[in-house]
Formats: structure tokens, C-alpha cells, sequence
């Protein structure tokens, strides 16, 4: 496997940095071509946006099982309550 070199790019809007691990050759051409190397900017921002929204996804798909279950477990409470009134 090739060494791979770590290659910071700067987001100005966001003053973020991004450490991409590339080839040495995705490197040298970065490194000298800036529409290549905003093109790579580019590419990482919008990756790491959908992996923040995928997570957002399954944070609010897991608070809602909780939610689900928590109304389920109060529906349980008040059939028990109701059955030992019965009893």
C-alpha cells in the first residue's frame, strides 16, 4: 500500500480545516493546482455534511424509539393501575 501524506485545506467561509490523507501524487497536484485542490475542499465538506446529517438522522430516530417506548411503558402503568382497582 502506498504511504499516504496528510494535506490540510483551509474552508475560509467556515475558517475549518480539513486533513485529507492522499496519495503522494494527489499531493504534489493539490499542492500546485488550486481548482484541483478547491475541487477536493469541496468534495470533503460535502462528505462530511452528509455524514453530520446521517448522524442527525439516527439521533432523531433513536429519541423517537424513546419516545415511542416511554408512551408505551406509560399505557402499561395505567392498564396495571386499572387492573388492581378491578382486583
Amino acid at each position: 500500500m502506498e504511504n499516504l501524506q496528510k494535506l490540510n485545506l483551509l474552508e475560509c467561509d467556515t475558517n475549518t480545516v480539513y486533513e485529507l490523507e492522499v496519495t503522494p501524487e494527489i499531493y504534489a497536484r493539490a499542492t500546485m493546482d488550486m481548482v484541483f485542490a478547491t475541487n477536493l475542499l469541496k468534495r470533503s465538506v460535502h462528505e462530511v455534511n452528509i455524514e453530520k446529517k446521517r448522524e442527525e438522522t439516527r439521533e432523531k430516530h433513536h429519541q423517537e424509539k424513546i419516545a415511542a417506548m416511554n408512551r408505551l411503558t406509560d399505557v402499561v402503568a395505567q392498564l396495571v393501575k386499572q387492573t388492581q382497582k378491578e382486583d
